[in-house]
């Protein structure tokens, strides 16, 4: 399963930018030594996704696959934690957004 450069420089692109909207819609509402954290935890679980797809590294534990229509799909460890965190810190900010109300 491989993917061009271009079609994975496009889904990182995509994910950037879907990261940079989610945190501007939170962007009134002060930052934690929590929120950045995950954000810092997030870009280095986001950067080794990047570098074990661009030199397709692939270990037993590092993979997680699964089909989706009749394609077999593949995540790394670190593009899930990198989910996590990411979805970790929107749901502390937005949390914290409606205690202030």
């Amino acid at each position: 399963m491989t993917y061009s450069i271009t079609e994975g420089l496009f889904v990182i692109l995509l994910t950037l930018s879907g990261m940079g909207v989610l945190l501007w819609l939170t962007r009134k509402y002060p930052w934690r030594k929590s929120d950045t954290f995950l954000l810092i935890l997030t870009g280095i679980f986001y950067l080794l996704d990047t570098v074990w797809w661009w030199f397709n590294l692939h270990f037993c534990w590092s993979d997680v696959y699964f089909t989706f229509g009749k394609h077999r799909e593949q995540l790394t460890i670190f593009f899930i934690l990198a989910g996590i965190s990411f979805g970790t810190l929107l749901f502390l900010r937005i949390k914290r957004k409606t205690r202030q109300h």
